[in-house]
């Protein structure tokens, strides 16, 4: 006697109180099995979650249970509970099914069961095993005597399920019955007025799996070209970021790391890829405030986002999809949208990516420093009703896939206007030392956003060299912020002549490089020569010249004995005065 098939029935349960759970079907959507009519629909659920799962084997009249079926699935070959792989997408990493065990008692079973994947399912149970005694000969040794058909004929019907109606009237069954049992069935029994469709149906659950939560646990803000972790005093020196050089985007609030689709039980899910189950995404980075910012000609600064997906695991080998944005006006939202493509099949359903922020920068055009506070790095599906986002878990009817990250707006990032500044340097004698210092700009003007000098790092102390609006950065490191030469000695050159050059290695400390420069006297005393230095981008300032690629300083070196002209004979002196007339007033 063989239960007439299995009916399966699903609930979302609370993952604390499991006492606590709904039905999946039961959503007003249509029952999908164990009716005369159940709606073919795809269900939507989550990886990795444990869903509540009764199974109940039927009687031939009714959804009754059987009693006497007793057995568990998962052992052998030929009775399998599982998730079977459903889907003809050709790009997927993992296309295996997923068995579970489950174990029958007098016709029942209730389980939690899960999958640890994306993708489409269908939920299948099937017994092979059950009438064994009635269709394997090994197990057919009993069919002796005229009563019996030959062990080696099967008394029911191989790879069938099927079950054949019952006469009502004097209930005898017409032969065979399927040897096999499923969860896909139909019956056969019609109920006493009942018309020909007025029999029960039973179908697998097709089941869509979907991330339970996108892990951004690794996405680390840090500043300036070390990379730097963010701490109260940090800042950045605003840099053209849309200039080719990585150095420039090195120069900006870093966001990096891996966006991991995963499972409610943290399971990695290696079918979040193009081509299988990855979906486009929407990444929030939330700020306190806005980003207005005015330059002193009134201008509003441009704010910039460059977000790279880093396809490679060796920077010489990059193939990076790259999303720019410029927010011209000011906002307290940077949205970035990716395709699934950002999701490619080798890395296994992760992303790696690297996210630069900064203030845009003009050559000739200072501004003034302003702070930002960033609050949430957010990630969740884009327009999930439209790309199939939603599924149901935690009680939650249409649950999406997300991801947060705090990212402690309790801290501020200072953004500068830089530039390298030499004040006019006068040697005694062929050789002197050029202080070449790191500033930052601060000073109110009509329309410009006001200056606050709290926000320099020495704060209220803040010291200048020589112009009131420029302002030491005596935290400056070179290794961090930017250089004064690019190219280290030969990087600081005479701009029209080749007699004063770099006599030794620069020396660096806190927001400030020594250049040591010597005069080949060719040209006699005193000598005026007007430098070049290759600094960072960033620290490149030219009010009269948008496109220069070196700020400049003066220096001037004159003879040691205060001699103002070239060299003479030892023994000479001048003959007579300048002027034979005295000067009355020099006699007053």
């Amino acid at each position: 006697i063989r239960p007439e098939s299995l009916l399966v029935k699903l609930d979302d349960q609370d993952q604390v109180n499991p006492t606590v759970y709904q039905r999946l079907d039961e959503d007003g959507k249509g029952i999908v099995s164990g009716v005369i009519d159940p709606t073919d629909r795809v269900l939507d659920i989550a990886a990795g979650y444990k869903y509540h799962m009764e199974v109940n084997a039927t009687n031939h009249r009714g959804n009754e249970t059987s009693p006497g079926y007793t057995k568990t699935y998962g052992i052998t070959n030929d009775d399998k509970a599982h998730f079977v792989w459903d889907s003809n997408n050709n790009a997927c990493n993992d296309e295996t099914n997923h068995e579970f065990e489950i174990r029958f008692l007098e016709g029942y079973v209730e389980t939690d069961i899960f999958v640890n994947q994306v993708g489409r399912y269908k939920l299948n149970k099937t017994d092979k095993e059950w009438t064994t005694v009635d269709s394997n000969p090994t197990f057919m040794t009993h069919h002796t005597g005229s009563n019996f058909l030959s062990a080696n004929t099967p008394d029911c019907i191989l790879d069938s399920a099927a079950t054949q109606s019952v006469n009502v009237s004097n209930g005898v069954a017409t032969p065979l019955q399927g040897c096999e049992i499923w969860s896909e069935h139909n019956s056969s029994f019609i109920p006493s007025g009942g018309s020909s469709t007025d029999y029960l149906k039973y179908r697998d659950y097709k089941l869509e799996s979907h991330p339970y939560r996108f892990n951004i646990s690794t996405i680390t803000p840090t500043v300036g070209l070390n990379h730097t972790a963010v701490t109260s005093d940090s800042y950045i020196y605003m840099a053209d970021m849309s200039f080719k050089n990585n150095q420039d985007q090195n120069m900006s609030y870093h966001l990096d790391g891996f966006i991991t689709p995963q499972g409610y039980n943290d399971s990695n899910l290696s079918n979040f890829v193009e081509g299988c189950f990855a979906k486009p995404l929407d990444i929030n980075i939330s700020i306190n405030g806005n980003t207005a910012l005015t330059d002193t000609l009134g201008n509003q600064i441009v704010y910039q986002s460059k977000f790279h997906d880093i396809n490679s695991t060796t920077d010489s080998e990059i193939v990076a999809l790259t999303l720019d944005t410029n927010y011209t006006t000011p906002t307290s939202l940077i949205q970035i949208s990716t395709g699934q493509n950002y999701f490619k099949k080798d890395f296994n359903g992760s992303m790696e990516t690297r996210l630069n922020l900064n203030y845009q920068r003009d050559i000739n055009v200072s501004v003034n420093p302003k702070e930002i506070s960033f609050i949430n790095y957010d990630v969740g599906c884009s327009n999930p009703t439209d790309n199939n986002c939603s599924f149901k878990a935690d009680m939650i009817q249409n649950k999406t896939t997300q991801g947060t990250k705090d990212l402690n707006s309790t801290i501020n990032v200072k953004h500068y206007y830089g530039r390298t500044h030499a004040p006019r340097n006068r040697f005694v004698g062929p050789t002197g030392n050029a202080f070449i210092y790191y500033e930052v700009f601060c000073n109110s003007t009509a329309g410009s956003t006001a200056c606050n000098k709290a926000l320099l790092q020495n704060g209220l102390s803040s010291r200048v060299t020589d112009d009131p609006r420029w302002f030491k950065n005596e935290a400056h490191t070179v290794a961090r912020d930017g250089n004064s030469s690019i190219t280290g000695v030969s990087g600081i050159t005479q701009k029209n002549g080749a007699r004063v050059g770099i006599a030794d290695t620069l020396t660096n400390i806190a927001g400030r490089t020594t250049a040591p420069l010597t005069y080949d006297e060719t040209r006699g005393y005193p000598y005026k020569a007007t430098m070049e230095n290759n600094a960072s981008r960033w620290l490149i300032y030219n009010q009269y010249n948008p496109t220069a690629t070196v700020n400049e300083f003066e220096v001037e070196f004159v003879n040691t004995d205060g001699n103002w002209a070239g060299k003479a004979k030892s023994s000479a002196t001048t003959q007579e005065i300048g002027s034979k007339k005295t000067n009355r007033r020099s006699m007053w």
